[in-house]
């Protein structure tokens, strides 16, 4: 049972609902908590906002955590042209959106989960100085050849089978980890794809097939903020050693590996939400690099 007093800290959590428009995109976010340390979670690919209850829950009333849906996701809407957003433009979307949430803010800590993680390090690195930690959810440096080829197999499924043939693709290729009310959620919002949005989401898929390395697109040497990265030992779409490198180009980075833990990690086993909170409160900062070799691989240096 919660002490009376979380629960009354609980009752008169504060929840701020918004909506900006950035360029042609209009972006819904939330803001649970007053704290003057805030926290900005960033969704995968196709995730909303809702996907975050459990930061919400764990961090607040520590931290104003706030929540956004990004061009192509949940209830965000293009105003004009398709709903495809570059990396850039969502770059953007973040730079705006903690622009019009900084009143009173003394801190800032980031989590991104799978693409997030891309989304909120470009951030990091175009706009140094305002984050102050950061944590990245299954950060892949480039796509390895499952990653291609779930890409590849989706674009036939969906002209074949529709978009209802998606979701159990991504479960059978890297989510098989995931609780089962979870799995279904993924099929559901898959099913329920519009063209249009299968489009924006190809388009999206494309772009991360292309590239051969993020170092692409994101001087990761330009993050001043304390990072963490971390990674599931049995995730099939990361290749570790890709990640090792681009650890290395980052200032003061830690990384850990979770042993067991697929793709989807916090998704799969809630506990794994404490690590990201050790190092959120100072436990695993000041240290260049720091990995947990998978029992089943080794890593290069």
């Amino acid at each position: 049972m919660l002490d009376s007093r979380v629960r009354s800290k609980k009752q008169r959590q504060k929840i701020v609902r918004g909506e900006l428009e950035v360029a042609r995109f209009k972006i819904p976010y939330r803001i649970f908590g007053n704290s003057d340390k805030h926290m900005l979670c960033v969704g995968g690919a196709k995730q909303s906002m809702a996907v975050f209850k459990s930061f919400v829950s764990r961090f607040t009333p520590e931290y104003s955590v706030i929540l956004v849906d990004l061009p192509g996701h949940g209830k965000a809407k293009s105003l004009s042209g398709g709903q495809f957003a570059t990396l850039d433009e969502q770059i953007e979307v973040l730079k705006a959106l903690l622009e019009a949430t900084s009143d009173g803010r003394r801190s800032l800590s980031v989590f991104g989960a799978s693409w997030g993680t891309i989304v909120a390090s470009g951030y990091a690195a175009k706009y140094p100085g305002i984050v102050d930690k950061m944590v990245l959810g299954s950060f892949g440096a480039k796509p390895n050849q499952t990653m291609t080829k779930v890409i590849r197999g989706g674009y036939d499924l969906y002209y074949k089978n529709g978009p209802e043939a998606i979701g159990p693709l991504i479960i059978q290729c890297f989510g098989s980890q995931i609780p089962e009310g979870y799995a279904t959620n993924i099929i559901k919002q898959f099913s329920g794809m519009s063209h249009e949005e299968y489009l924006a989401f190809y388009e999206h898929c494309d772009f991360v097939a292309e590239t051969e390395n993020i170092t692409e697109h994101i001087e990761l040497a330009k993050i001043d903020a304390d990072v963490m990265i971390i990674n599931g030992e049995n995730d099939s779409v990361i290749d570790l050693n890709d990640v090792r490198k681009a650890t290395q180009l980052i200032k003061n980075c830690v990384w850990e590996v979770v042993p067991d833990a697929g793709h989807f990690l916090h998704f799969e086993d809630l506990a794994i939400i404490e690590r990201y909170a050790a190092f959120f409160e100072g436990e695993l900062s000041g240290v260049h690099l720091t990995s947990i070799v998978p029992k089943s691989e080794s890593i290069a240096g």
